[in-house]
C-alpha cells in the first residue's frame, strides 16, 4: 500500500512515498536521504565554479601580502636601498635585525639612515633581491602554512617564530 506524506528537513518540506504504509520509518526522513534529494539537483562542481565567479577579481588574483620591489641605485663604490624604510614596515621586523642580516649575507659593511640603506661597494641588484627573499622565507613566513603572519616569540633563551595563522612555532637564530 502506498501512501503519501510530507516531512520538514531545515525549513524546505520535502514529499515523500512509503511503500509500507505499516512501516516505522514511513514519514520520517532520515538526514542523509533528504540531504541527498535537496541536493539531486546541484553538482559540485558547478556549485564550485559559482562560487568562485562571485569572488571580486581583486581579491582572487593577488597575493595576501605581497613586498615592494627594493629601489636599488648603484652610485661610485655604494649600493643604496632607497626604500628600505618601505620594506620593513611591510616585514613587520626589527629594522636592525633586517640591516644586520643584510650586512651578513652581503658580506659588507654599510650605513642605515632613516629611510634607505648603504652598502660599500657595487652590489648586484639581482643579489640584494635574492637576499631579502632569503630574509621573507627563514625569517617571515611560515614553514607549515607559507601565512606571514608570524612574530618573535621569547621562550628562555631560545627564541622561536610562532604563526599567529597555524599556531606553528619553531626556532630560529636572530
Amino acid at each position: 500500500m502506498k501512501s503519501t506524506s510530507t516531512s520538514s528537513f531545515m525549513g524546505v518540506y520535502i514529499r515523500t512515498r512509503c511503500i509500507n504504509a505499516a512501516a516505522p520509518i514511513c514519514g520520517d526522513i532520515e538526514m542523509g536521504v533528504a540531504v541527498r534529494l535537496l541536493m539531486a539537483d546541484f553538482e559540485y562542481e558547478s556549485l564550485l565554479d559559482r562560487a568562485r565567479d562571485k569572488i571580486p577579481t581583486e581579491i582572487s588574483e593577488r597575493a595576501r601580502w605581497t613586498l615592494p620591489d627594493p629601489e636599488i641605485l648603484i652610485e661610485g663604490n655604494q649600493t643604496i636601498i632607497r626604500n628600505f624604510s618601505e620594506l620593513i614596515s611591510k616585514m613587520d621586523r626589527d629594522p636592525n635585525h633586517v640591516y644586520q642580516f643584510l650586512l651578513n649575507e652581503l658580506g659588507t659593511s654599510g650605513t642605515r639612515e632613516s629611510v634607505r640603506v648603504m652598502f660599500k661597494g657595487r652590489i648586484p641588484p639581482k643579489r640584494i633581491r635574492g637576499k631579502i627573499v632569503n630574509y621573507v622565507k627563514s625569517f617571515i613566513l611560515c614553514n607549515q602554512c607559507n601565512a606571514p603572519d608570524t612574530h618573535f616569540v621569547k621562550e628562555d633563551r631560545t627564541t622561536l617564530m610562532k604563526c599567529q595563522a597555524c599556531g606553528a612555532t619553531r626556532p630560529i637564530r636572530l
